[in-house]
Formats: structure tokens, C-alpha cells, sequence
């Protein structure tokens, strides 16, 4: 059986089960000591969240979900993407693990853009940096993700935080004709849709918390697709400097 093969029937397992109320308080206190915050979200959203992620990362009942790139969060559609499209990508040459995935590590974005010979979105505010550290999870046949954290430094006084770029690859048919999902959405909520400079229709969320500090600055993401690739970019920084990071992608 193959991980989407996998995927697909846990999806479908998931539609039809119920949480009960007492699963679900044991999952959100689980959850809450893991994550060793001061504040905890609120008990059915975190519980629906947990059981997603542990549901090996599949969100389609829970959480929310990206179906052929229509983003879900909580229940709530929200606004259409650009389309993702099939991407011909370099194969890494590496082994991969038992699972048939390859994991490789990277100094900075530009080593990855030239190692997957893929033009891909960047940003004049991106310089490299020491602290940049970029990975790539591919399995060389339907999918690939880039990670850059620490992809923009920036300020990070005041709960500010560096913001962080996620590149998501559909590689062939199959996995474009299965969906696109992400299993984080459901700890954030929708703040709104624009047009990017570029012309790239943009969603952004943020995070919640029931009590926020005085000086809180609530994580933003902002998801788009731009010639058939997904990119999220996420940090704890103003909506204004998010939209203008998302702006300067080219």
C-alpha cells in the first residue's frame, strides 16, 4: 500500500468517526503538558487538531485540510488558490530511508534552488545568514517540501520572530489529482484574502489564544501558489510585514 493509498483510507475512516467528549478532554490535556505552553487553545479545536496529526498528518476531518487547493480551517472554506501543477523537478541523488524518502540538509535556499534546478520565489529581505537552515523531504516521485527556517531574520524583539518559507511540490498526476493537505490549519484562523502585488491570490491566518499578553504578536502564515507551487510563509510579525514579505516574492 502506498502513503497516499494509506492516506486515503485513514481520510475516509476519519469522515465517519466521532470524537467523544471525554477522548477529547484527555487529548487536549495531553496535548497542553506537550506543549508546555502558559496557554492552552480551546478543548475541541486542540483535540481535533492532536487526533489529526496523530492520524499520521492527514487533517480532512478535524482540523482542516487543502483539497485539490482549497484551503479548510476548522470547517470554514476558505478562498480558492491559484491551481497547483505538476513540476519537473531534478531528482535528488541520495539514498533514501526505509520508507523510500530522501531528507537533505542545506546551508541556505539558493544551494536548494540550484540543486532542484526549479526556479523558485525569493526575496530581496532573504539574505543568507548563518543561522538560514534549509531541508528537503522528497521521495523523487510525487511529492517535495522544502524548509527554510530563520529564511528571514529581521527584528525579533518584542515576540517578534524570524519568519520561516515552506515550499510544497507536486512532482507527478497521481498526487495532484489526490489533494494537497496540511494538518496545522486547525490551531489558526482566517484573517483575510488579498491579491499580491505579484498577482497571486494570498490567504492569511494567525494563530489564536484565548488570553493574549499586552505585547502579543499572534504567528502569521500566509499561503499562496505561484506558478503551480505552494509557498507558506510564517512568523510572529505584523500583518502589514507579512503582506509585504508575500509582496516581494519574485
Amino acid at each position: 500500500m502506498t502513503k497516499m493509498d494509506l492516506k486515503q483510507e485513514i481520510d475516509n475512516e476519519l469522515s465517519e468517526m466521532t470524537l467523544s467528549n471525554e477522548l477529547k478532554n484527555k487529548i487536549y490535556r495531553s496535548s497542553c503538558e506537550s506543549r508546555k505552553r502558559s496557554k492552552c487553545y480551546s478543548t475541541v479545536k486542540t483535540a481535533a487538531a492532536v487526533m489529526a496529526v496523530i492520524c499520521l498528518t492527514t487533517t480532512t476531518a478535524f482540523a482542516g485540510y487543502n483539497l485539490y487547493n482549497r484551503l479548510l480551517v476548522n470547517q470554514e472554506v476558505l478562498p480558492e488558490l491559484d491551481a497547483m501543477k505538476v513540476i519537473n523537478m531534478t531528482p535528488l541523488e541520495a539514498e533514501s530511508g526505509n520508507d523510500g524518502w530522501i531528507e537533505k540538509d542545506y546551508d541556505n535556499y539558493k544551494e536548494v534552488k540550484n540543486e532542484l534546478g526549479i526556479s523558485l520565489l525569493d526575496t530581496n529581505l532573504a539574505v543568507d545568514n548563518p543561522y538560514m537552515q534549509s531541508h528537503i523531504t522528497t521521495d523523487n516521485k510525487d511529492d517535495a517540501t522544502v524548509t527554510v527556517e530563520n529564511y528571514i531574520l529581521g527584528d525579533t524583539s518584542e515576540y517578534l520572530s524570524p519568519i520561516s518559507l515552506t515550499v510544497s511540490i507536486v512532482l507527478s498526476q497521481k498526487q495532484l489529482e489526490h489533494g494537497w493537505d496540511m494538518e496545522y490549519l486547525g490551531y489558526y484562523r482566517f484573517v483575510e484574502s488579498y491579491t499580491s502585488a505579484q498577482g497571486y491570490r494570498v490567504n492569511i491566518l494567525e494563530d489564536t489564544v484565548e488570553e493574549p499578553s499586552e505585547n502579543y504578536v499572534s504567528e502569521k502564515s500566509a499561503v499562496f501558489v505561484a506558478d503551480g507551487i505552494e509557498y507558506t510563509l510564517k512568523g510572529r510579525t505584523s500583518l502589514k510585514n507579512i503582506k509585504e514579505i508575500v509582496d516581494s516574492m519574485e
